[in-house]
């Protein structure tokens, strides 16, 4: 028997416990201390927090519409897993614990720059109706409460169109040019769009854009889960 499953046995015995939502073993809390420690968060590196400012990042995201992004790792293990169990399982307990682990992340930004909204991406009409959420919401949701941030949700409206879950780059960006309408905010002058994950950028980025052309006092973030390593690259942190 490995040292490991030594020591888990040993906390099961003597403390209260869970199972964790990755390795399914004996836990203290949601995720184990094992599977937390071989998760590559951005936020436990030397560069810098705004994933801009790393080259291997922002050159394969479009980014004219926002100046900051934040997330917690790459859509690699766990993330990948994680957010696929709860954007189309419905697992609203990995969607707090995904949630705690971005908070964590947005926390360390200063004071001065924390948004004073969080604006959740919208979701198609008939992603909701199968899901019956809309998981930037949800996300949103747990951010607002961890952080006390207030959650703005009807900002925004995505118009009918094609879902970007299968478009190549050149296709989400045509798909996206006349994709949402957008209403008025409250007086603000720092918001955080809010997403599960960023793949192209383009989705974040028409959607900035369009707050920008409304409101151009306003400086805007993104927040998400996870990036999408470029294609042909691994995603190592």
């Amino acid at each position: 028997m490995s040292v490991k499953f030594f020591i888990k046995g040993w906390l099961s015995a003597v403390s209260p416990v869970t199972v964790c939502a990755l390795c399914k073993q004996p836990s203290l809390g949601p995720v184990c201390e094992w599977c937390k420690n071989d998760t590559q968060f951005f936020y436990a590196d030397a560069q810098p927090l705004n994933l801009l400012l790393r080259p291997a990042i922002a050159r394969h995201l479009r980014h004219t519409g926002y100046s900051l992004l934040l997330a917690c790792g790459y859509y690699a293990w766990p993330f990948d897993e994680m957010v696929s169990r709860f954007k189309f399982n419905g697992d609203m307990r990995l969607a707090t614990i995904l949630g705690q682990w971005l908070a964590q992340s947005c926390s360390q930004l200063p004071t001065a720059m924390q948004p004073e909204l969080l604006l959740p991406v919208p979701l198609r009409t008939t992603g909701y109706w199968q899901r019956q959420f809309n998981q930037a919401e949800v996300l949103a949701s747990v951010l607002g409460r961890e952080l006390s941030i207030p959650v703005y949700r009807q900002w925004a409206r995505r118009r009918r169109g094609l879902s970007q879950h299968r478009l190549n780059r050149s296709a989400r960006f045509t798909n996206l040019r006349q994709a949402f309408s957008i209403s008025e905010l409250p007086n603000v002058t720092r918001v955080a769009i809010v997403d599960d994950v960023v793949t192209t950028g383009c989705t974040a980025d028409a959607l900035a854009n369009l707050l920008r052309r409304a409101h151009p006092h306003l400086q805007i973030q993104v927040w998400a889960l996870a990036v999408t390593p470029a294609p042909g690259k691994k995603a190592k942190v």
